[in-house]
């Protein structure tokens, strides 16, 4: 055993030899995103503009109670959006774990149309691409930096061993070459991933330090995959950065 590690889901939090570490997505979340602001306008605005519609065509009649019950609903709109695609991506991503472990994904897919389109993303693109997964859903832990995180896949595409992060995203985001980095980083730090087993996370060596890494991005509207894979300048570089957030978030405590 490499070290003992523990994770709470419920809090998602990490406990490596009965110590608290970040997550990776924690220390990236600390930055601040001003087109998430910009976008949590829009969908308040968004949301008003459909309901005045409804007022002007007489489908909806506004009084002073209604108005302010519109206008708290507004300021809660884009929190609902966010929580219904993080709802598909985690279903996505599930049925995905099922998929590569050869459990029963199609009992699964039951009644989960909302995850059609990105999942049959995955399955064209895993056909014509055939990766070899080693694990999925593995914690990966960096005690040289004091930080963990869970990453999606890890496993041999062309013959080199990548660390393949699954999204639903509408577009590829910045952060994820910092996430990307932050797992290689750990991977290659510890020789290996902890997999759940039943209760327990068991440590699994791999066979070669991670070479690869990239971001399967699964269209939840088209149904369409995208691959973006990131070069080794790019891990260098994002590393950097991750590690001085990673730094910031240390020094805070």
């Amino acid at each position: 055993m490499k070290y003992k590690i523990d994770f709470n889901q419920d809090s998602h939090t990490y406990y490596v030899d009965g110590v608290e570490y970040p997550s990776v997505t924690a220390i990236i979340d600390q930055l601040f995103h001003p087109a998430l602001l910009y976008w949590a306008v829009k969908e308040a605005v968004n949301y008003i503009g459909d309901k005045l519609d409804k007022v002007i065509s007489g489908e909806l009649e506004l009084d002073k109670i209604s108005s302010v019950k519109l206008l708290e609903e507004a300021k809660k709109e884009h929190e609902r959006i966010r929580d219904q695609a993080a709802d598909i991506g985690s279903k996505t991503h599930k049925a995905i774990e099922l998929f590569v472990k050869g459990e029963d994904w199609q009992n699964y897919l039951r009644d989960k149309d909302e995850i059609v389109e990105p999942f049959g993303a995955f399955l064209e693109w895993d056909k014509e691409n055939k990766l070899d997964v080693m694990y999925s859903e593995a914690v990966v832990c960096s005690k040289k930096y004091k930080y963990a995180g869970t990453l999606d896949i890890i496993g041999f595409l062309k013959n080199k061993l990548y660390i393949i992060d699954l999204k639903t995203s509408s577009a590829f985001r910045e952060g994820y070459k910092m996430q990307l980095s932050a797992y290689r980083q750990a991977v290659n730090e510890s020789g290996g991933v902890w997999v759940k087993n039943y209760n327990a996370y068991v440590f699994k060596p791999i066979p070669q330090k991670v070479q690869k890494m990239g971001v399967l991005r699964l269209d939840k509207e088209t149904g369409k995959p995208y691959f973006k894979e990131y070069d080794n300048k790019t891990y260098r570089q994002h590393l950097k950065m991750f590690l001085c957030l990673c730094k910031f978030y240390h020094l805070k405590k």
